[in-house]
C-alpha cells in the first residue's frame, strides 16, 4: 500500500447499487472545494481538501480499541437507501439501519451519516394514492437522529429529466455542504485520540522495552495522514520532531548508557549507498526500520529522503539544499559517536553519493527564480563532494604522485560492492556511476576531481564567497603541481596571494607566497622568485632557516641576473624596499633648510634591514625634485615648517597605513530592566563593531591600493657599495648644490646588483632652497591697535636672505605728514630722527640671519575728529628706502582713541558752545587746561573767551563723555561768521613710559548763528476754562522778529518788495493731539523793521495729562521766479500744493524751502507742557470688596 496516495476511509452500508450510482459523482465534488479545518489545542486552522476511499462495511475493518493505525482503518460510516415510502421503511430498511448503528454504537464510534436517494423512476412507479403525512426521512430523523445528531440525514434527488435538474443539483451542494466538516470533524476526532496515544509513548522512552523503531512508524503514520490532506508542512514538523528526537539520544549516549534499541542501529554496516530522493517514499528502507533491521546510515537516509519529499512538495529545492550540509555533518559525527564498524572510505563514499543526490535534485525540482536562493548552499555542497572525493583518491591512490597498490585496489572493490544495487547504475550521469568511474583510474578520477573543483569555485564566486573559492584554488594549485604542472598551479596561488595581502592574513601570506616562490622556481620565472625570494627573507612569520635560505637565494639569483649579457636583459628589475628595507628616518643639515651657492648639504638616512645576512648595495640613490626659486611666502613657510619642524620627526609618523581596523575599540556599557525594575541583563557592548567585522565585497577590495613608479634619477645624490647589516643601518649622502631653487626630496632607491629596491615616497618631504634673494624688509606693530595721538612701538624686521649686510649701511625711514619718528637709544642699531623720518644705522648681518628693531613713533590727532563725519580708522605709510633693494611702502592702520565734537546752544539771544570728547579706545586719558578761541572775519589774531566750566584736571575712559561750555560774547554775536579752534592737553593714565602732556586740536566755523526769529507756542480752550481731552482748543502760534534780515536776490522774487515769506509746520505725537485742519502754512514778515505774526490752528488733545505742545519748525519759503499777482493772498493755496521739504532738491522753476541755519530760530516754548483734564464719565464703575 503506497502510503503516499492513500486517502481516508470511508465505509458504506445499505443498497450498495444505489451507492455505485453516485460514487463517481461524489468521489469527484468532494475535493473540488477547499474547507477550514479547525483543529484541536488551540492549533491554527488550515484549509484542506476532502477526499475519501469507499469501502464496503464490515465488522472486519472496524477500528478496535488496542489498534495503533490511522490510515488502514476507517473514520467515517455512511448507510445509503432508496427506500419509496413508509411501509417499506417499517418492513425492510428500520431494522437494518438499527443493527448497522447498533454496531457502531458498541465499538463508540459516533461518526455516521444516512443517505436516502430519491429518482424519478420510483416515484413513478409507486405513487401512492393519498400523500403521506410524513416521508422516509422524517421517518428516520425521528427513530435514530437526535436533537444533536439531527443533522446526520440527507436526501439526494437524482434525476435525468431536464425538469428536475436543478433539484438534483441543490440536493448535490446541500449534501455536499453537510458531508465535509463531517468528515473533518470525524478525522480529527481520530487524530486527536492517535495523537494523546502516540503522546503518551514518547513519554515512555525511558522505559527500557521502549523501541524508538516502533515509534517512529507510529509517528510517521500521523504524519503520512497530514500529507493526505495536502498539509505537507505539518507532515515535515513530524519528520523534524523525529530527527530531533533520535539526535537527542544519540548526544546523550556520551553522558550516560545507551539504550537497548540503539544496538540495532550500530550493527555492521555493509551498504553506504547515499540518498535516494527520487522516490517520495523508499519502501526498502521503510520495512528495514519497521522491522528493526535498519543501521544508521539507513534510517538517516530514510529520514532525510522523506523531508526532502515534502520540501520538493513545496516548492523549496532551496531548504533541501540548506539542510543537506549540516545533515551530513551531523550524520557523520553520529557514526562516530556511536563507533559503528565501517570500511575505511565508505563514509567518504557515502557523502559524495548523497551530496550529488542532493545537488541534481535540487537542479531538477528548482526553478530559475530559485537558482540565487539554493546556489548559496549548494557551494558548500560543490566543495564537501570535492573534498570527499579527494580523500577516496588518497585512499585509494589515485592522485598524480600516487600509484595504486593492491591493497588499495581491493579496497576500491570493497567500496564498490557497498555503493547499492546495480540498478541503480542505470543512468550515466547518477552519482553511484560517477564514483565508480573516478574510482576506476587516475585519469577518470583527475577529470571528476577537476570539475568538481571548477564547480565548487565558480558557484562560491558566483555568491561572493571569495576567500572558500581560493583555498580550493590552492588546494588546486597543490594539485597541479603532483601533476609536474606548476604554470597552472602559479595562476591559483598569485590569485590567493593578491586576497589575502588586501584582506591583511598576514600568516597565509606568508605560506602562500613561500609555495608561490617553490613553483615560479619550478617554471623558472627568474624575476618573480627573486622578488618573493626578497619578501620571505624579510619575513618575520618564518623560521630563521627558510629565511636564510631565501636570503641566499636572493643574493644568488641576482647576481645570475646580472651577469647574463646586456642584449639578453629584460626591463629593470623594481620592486618596493618595505619591508626588505624599513625606512625609519631622514635628517638634513643645514636644518633650516636654507643654502647658500657652492655650500654642502648632508642627508642622514636610517634604514632597518629585516634581511638575516649581510648584503652589499651597489648603489644607493636619493632623487630630488626642483623647482624655480621665486621667493614668496608660501615657499618660505613650506621650507622653514618642512625643513626645521619636521626634520626632527620620525618617517614612521608618515607612513601610509592600508589597514581596515579602526585605531581603537569603543566600549559602552549596556543594562535592560524588566517591568518590575528588575535587571534583566547587564554588558558591555563595542559601538565601532560595524568597523570591525565588515566583511570584503565580492568586486572590490576593502584597502586602497598604493600605486607608485620610479621617478626621474637625474638629479640625486648616492653611495657607492653601501653594506647593510641586519637591523638599523646609518647612511650619509653629501652634494654640493650649484644652481639656485628648491629641492625636495623624493625617492630612495637601493640596488642589489641589478636588482632595485625602491622608496616610492620619503616623509618628511624635506626641502632646501638655494636662493640669491635680496633682504626683505618689513614693519609690524608690536601691540593691537595702534593710537593716534599717543606714541606707539612698531618693530622693523630685516631678512637678509643670500645678502651680506656691511657695516655703514643705512635705511632711510620716511614718514607721512602728522606722524614723528621719536628717538629711541640702541647699542647696535642708530636710529637718527629728522623733521621727515629717521635714518637707521645698522651693523654688519650675515647672509640668512634675521634682525628685529624696535622704533617709536607719534602720530597727531586731526583737527577736524568727529565721529558722524570721519572714520575712526587713519591710515599711513611708511616708507623705507635701502641701498640694496627698492622703496617698500608699509601701511600702518592707527585708530582714534577719543572723538571731539561741538554744538551751539541758543536761549533767547544768548547763544553757548558746548564741546565734548568721547572716549572710544580702551585707555584712559587725563584732559586739562581746555581754551576756545576765535577769530571773525577782518581780525588778525585769535582772542580767547572765558568757559563757564570747571578748569580741574578731568579723566577720560572708554565710553564716557568730558565736557566743556563757554557763553559767546557781544562780539562773537555780532559778527556774521568766526572762526573758533579748541584745545585741550592730554597724556595717558597710568603709562609709566610716556608720561608728556600732548595737545588735541579741533577748529570749526560758525555762520549765520544770530537769533532771528522767537516762537512761542500756546493752547487755549475755545468754550472752557480747562483744556480737556477730547474738546477742540486753539493752538496760537506768535513769530517775533528780534532783527532786521537782509533779503538777497534769491529771496526777493518780486523786485521790491522788503517782506520775507516763512512756511511754518505743525507736528505732534498722534497718540497725544490730532491736528484738525491744515497744519502748515505761509505768512509774511516786514524785513526792514522788527514785525510779529500770530497764527491760530485747531487741535484735539487725545489723552488727558501733561501733555507737551505740538512742534513748530519753521523754514524759508521761496516762491518762484515767474511774475505771479496777488502773492500775499495767495500764499496759503501754495503752501497746500507744497510737496517738497528742506532735504528736497531745489530747482529755479518752482516755489522751495530753504533751512534756516543752526541759532536763527529760537523756539521759546519747545519745553512747556499743556494741563488736559480728563472728560466728564458719567458711567458706572463696579467695586468688589473682598
Amino acid at each position: 500500500m503506497d502510503m503516499v496516495d492513500c486517502k481516508p476511509i470511508v465505509t458504506c452500508h445499505g443498497d450498495q447499487e444505489v451507492f455505485s450510482s453516485v460514487r463517481g459523482e461524489l468521489t469527484e465534488r468532494l475535493p473540488r472545494d477547499s474547507v477550514e479545518w479547525r483543529r484541536s489545542y488551540g492549533r491554527p486552522p488550515k484549509t484542506v481538501q476532502v477526499e475519501a476511499s469507499f469501502i464496503t462495511f464490515s465488522q472486519d475493518v472496524l477500528p478496535k480499541e488496542k489498534d495503533r493505525t490511522l490510515l488502514r482503518q476507517p473514520f467515517f460510516h455512511i448507510y445509503w437507501t432508496d427506500c419509496p415510502d413508509a411501509e417499506t421503511y417499517r418492513a425492510e430498511v428500520k431494522d437494518d439501519i438499527g443493527a448497522w448503528l447498533q454496531v457502531l454504537k458498541q465499538l463508540n464510534i459516533p461518526d455516521w451519516f444516512i443517505i436516502v436517494v430519491e429518482t424519478d423512476k420510483i416515484k413513478k412507479g409507486n405513487k401512492p394514492k393519498l400523500l403521506p403525512r410524513t416521508s422516509v426521512i422524517d421517518k428516520i430523523r425521528s427513530d435514530f437522529c437526535s436533537k444533536q445528531s439531527s443533522d446526520r440525514c440527507a436526501v439526494l434527488f437524482e434525476s435525468n429529466s431536464p425538469p428536475s435538474a436543478q433539484r438534483s443539483v441543490d440536493s448535490w451542494q446541500m449534501l455536499i455542504a453537510k458531508l465535509r466538516p463531517l468528515m473533518l470533524s470525524a478525522l480529527n476526532r481520530n487524530l486527536s485520540r492517535y495523537e494523546e496515544m502516540m503522546r503518551s509513548q514518547r513519554e515512555k522512552r525511558t522505559d527500557p522495552r521502549w523501541n524508538f523503531s516502533d515509534y517512529f512508524m507510529l509517528q510517521e503514520e500521523l504524519a503520512f495522514v497530514f500529507e493526505m490532506l495536502k498539509l505537507p508542512e505539518e507532515s515535515l514538523v513530524q519528520y523534524d520532531e523525529l530527527d530531533a528526537l533520535f539526535s537527542q539520544f544519540v548526544i546523550n549516549t556520551q553522558a550516560g548508557e545507551s539504550p537497548r534499541w540503539l544496538a540495532s542501529f550500530t550493527s555492521e554496516c555493509n551498504c553506504w549507498d547515499g540518498l535516494n530522493l527520487s522516490q517520495a517514499v523508499n519502501q526498502e528502507k521503510r520495512q528495514l526500520v519497521r522491522k528493526g533491521k535498519a543501521t544508521l546510515l539507513d534510517l538517516r537516509n530514510y529520514l532525510f529522503s522523506r523531508q526532502c519529499a515534502l520540501l520538493f512538495e513545496l516548492q523549496r529545492p532551496w531548504e533541501v539544499a540548506q539542510r543537506s550540509l549540516p545533515f551530513m555533518h551531523n550524520t557523520v559525527h553520529e557514526l562516530q559517536i556511536l563507533e559503528l564498524p565501517l570500511p575505511i572510505g565508505s563514509v567518504a563514499c557515502w557523502v559524495f553519493l548523497s551530496c550529488l543526490e542532493v545537488l541534481q535534485m535540487c537542479e531538477r525540482y528548482g526553478t530559475s527564480s530559485q537558482v540565487d536562493a539554493y546556489t548559496h548552499y549548494t557551494a558548500s555542497l560543490w566543495a564537501y563532494a570535492r573534498e570527499k572525493l579527494h580523500e577516496l583518491g588518497l585512499l585509494c591512490g589515485l592522485l598524480p604522485d600516487m600509484t595504486p597498490s593492491s591493497e588499495q585496489l581491493n579496497l576500491v572493490v570493497d567500496l564498490l560492492s557497498g555503493m547499492g544495487k546495480l540498478e541503480s547504475q542505470a543512468q550515466e550521469d547518477s552519482p553511484n556511476q560517477k564514483l565508480r568511474e573516478a574510482l576506476s583510474s587516475q585519469e577518470s578520477f583527475q577529470k571528476h576531481y577537476l570539475e568538481l573543483s571548477e564547480l565548487a569555485m565558480g558557484t562560491y564566486k558566483h555568491i561572493g564567497r571569495l576567500r572558500c573559492a581560493k583555498r580550493i584554488g590552492k588546494e588546486l594549485a597543490a594539485f597541479y603541481m603532483k601533476k609536474k604542472e606548476p604554470q597552472k598551479a602559479e595562476i591559483f596561488l598569485s590569485d590567493a596571494l593578491k586576497t589575502f595581502v588586501e584582506e591583511g592574513w598576514d600568516l597565509l601570506v606568508t605560506y602562500t607566497r613561500k609555495e608561490l616562490a617553490l613553483c615560479q622556481k619550478e617554471v623558472t620565472n627568474s624575476i618573480k622568485y627573486l622578488k618573493n625570494c626578497a619578501l620571505l627573507a624579510s619575513d618575520s612569520l618564518l623560521s630563521i632557516q627558510d629565511r636564510n635560505h631565501f636570503c641566499d637565494e636572493l643574493i644568488q639569483v641576482s647576481k645570475q641576473l646580472s651577469e647574463e649579457p646586456e642584449g639578453d636583459k629584460g626591463e629593470e628589475i623594481l620592486m618596493k624596499m618595505d619591508p626588505v628595507f624599513k625606512f625609519k628616518d631622514i635628517e638634513m643639515k643645514p636644518a633650516n633648510g636654507k643654502v647658500i651657492i657652492g655650500q654642502e648639504v648632508t642627508l642622514t638616512v636610517t634604514l632597518e634591514s629585516n634581511l638575516t645576512k649581510e648584503i652589499t648595495c651597489n648603489k644607493m640613490c636619493i632623487s630630488f625634485s626642483h623647482s624655480s626659486c621665486e621667493y614668496d611666502s608660501q615657499s618660505e613657510d613650506r621650507v622653514s615648517h618642512d625643513s626645521v619642524d619636521q626634520s626632527q620627526t620620525s618617517s614612521q609618523q608618515y607612513e601610509y597605513s592600508n589597514s581596515k581596523f579602526p585605531s581603537s575599540l569603543e566600549f559602552r556599557y549596556e543594562c535592560d530592566y524588566q517591568a518590575d525594575k528588575t535587571v534583566q541583563w547587564s554588558g558591555v557592548v563595542c559601538k565601532n563593531i560595524n568597523m570591525l567585522l565588515q566583511r570584503q565585497d565580492s568586486t572590490s577590495s576593502l584597502r586602497r591600493v598604493e600605486v607608485w613608479q620610479k621617478e626621474d634619477f637625474s638629479l640625486a645624490c648616492s653611495v657607492q657599495n653601501a653594506v647593510l647589516q641586519p637591523g638599523k643601518n646609518v647612511i650619509v649622502f653629501q652634494t654640493e648644490v650649484t644652481e639656485r631653487g628648491i629641492y625636495t626630496v623624493n625617492q630612495m632607491c637601493a640596488e642589489v646588483n641589478d636588482f632595485q629596491f625602491l622608496h616610492p615616497r620619503i616623509l618628511p618631504a624635506l626641502s632646501h632652497e638655494v636662493t640669491t634673494q635680496e633682504p626683505v624688509i618689513s614693519i609690524t606693530p608690536l601691540q593691537e591697535p595702534l593710537y593716534i595721538g599717543v606714541p606707539q612701538w612698531l618693530s622693523v624686521h630685516l631678512s637678509t636672505n643670500c645678502f651680506i649686510v656691511k657695516s655703514g649701511n643705512s635705511i632711510n625711514m620716511k614718514a607721512p605728514d602728522g606722524m614723528s619718528i621719536l628717538e629711541v637709544s640702541g647699542d647696535v642699531f642708530k636710529l637718527h630722527p629728522h623733521e621727515n623720518g629717521a635714518i637707521l644705522d645698522l651693523p654688519e648681518i650675515d647672509a640668512n640671519s634675521e634682525a628685529d628693531v624696535e622704533i617709536k613713533v607719534l602720530t597727531e590727532v586731526p583737527c577736524h575728529v568727529e565721529a558722524e563725519n570721519e572714520e575712526l580708522l587713519v591710515r599711513k605709510e611708511l616708507q623705507l628706502a635701502c641701498p640694496w633693494a627698492d622703496q617698500v611702502c608699509c601701511t600702518l592702520n592707527f585708530t582714534l582713541p577719543f572723538t571731539v565734537k561741538h554744538k551751539l546752544h541758543t536761549a533767547g539771544e544768548r547763544k553757548f558752545i558746548h564741546v565734548q570728547i568721547n572716549g572710544t579706545s580702551d585707555l584712559d586719558f587725563a584732559l586739562r587746561d581746555p581754551c576756545l578761541r576765535f577769530k571773525s572775519l577782518g581780525d588778525e589774531s585769535y582772542s580767547e573767551v572765558s568757559g563757564i566750566h570747571s578748569n580741574a584736571e578731568m579723566q577720560l575712559a572708554k565710553n564716557l563723555t568730558a565736557s566743556y561750555v563757554w557763553l559767546m560774547n557781544n562780539k562773537m554775536l555780532n559778527a556774521e561768521s568766526i572762526d573758533v579752534d579748541f584745545t585741550v592737553n592730554y597724556k595717558p593714565v597710568n603709562d609709566k613710559i610716556d608720561d608728556t602732556w600732548h595737545e588735541c586740536k579741533h577748529s570749526f566755523t560758525l555762520e549765520n548763528f544770530q537769533t532771528q526769529y522767537k516762537v512761542t507756542a500756546q493752547v487755549q480752550p475755545q468754550s472752557t476754562d480747562f483744556c480737556k481731552a477730547g474738546t477742540l482748543c486753539n493752538l496760537n502760534i506768535h513769530v517775533d522778529q528780534l532783527h532786521e534780515s537782509k533779503s538777497d536776490d534769491e529771496e526777493n522774487v518780486n523786485g521790491n518788495d522788503t517782506s520775507t515769506s516763512i512756511l511754518y509746520e505743525v507736528t505732534a505725537n498722534s497718540n497725544l493731539w490730532a491736528l484738525c485742519g491744515k497744519s502748515s502754512g505761509v505768512f509774511s514778515l516786514n524785513t526792514e523793521a522788527k514785525s510779529s505774526h500770530t497764527v491760530t490752528l485747531e487741535v484735539m488733545p487725545l489723552i488727558a495729562g501733561f501733555l507737551p505742545i505740538p512742534s513748530v519748525k519753521l523754514s524759508k519759503y521761496l516762491a518762484s521766479k515767474l511774475n505771479t499777482s496777488n502773492a500775499e493772498q495767495q500764499n496759503d493755496e501754495k503752501c497746500e500744493s507744497i510737496t517738497c521739504t528742506t532735504s528736497d532738491i531745489c530747482t529755479d522753476e518752482g516755489p522751495h524751502l530753504q533751512p534756516f541755519s543752526s541759532g536763527q530760530v529760537y523756539i521759546q516754548s519747545q519745553v512747556n507742557q499743556v494741563h488736559v483734564i480728563p472728560d466728564t464719565n458719567t458711567s458706572t464703575l463696579e467695586v468688589s470688596v473682598p
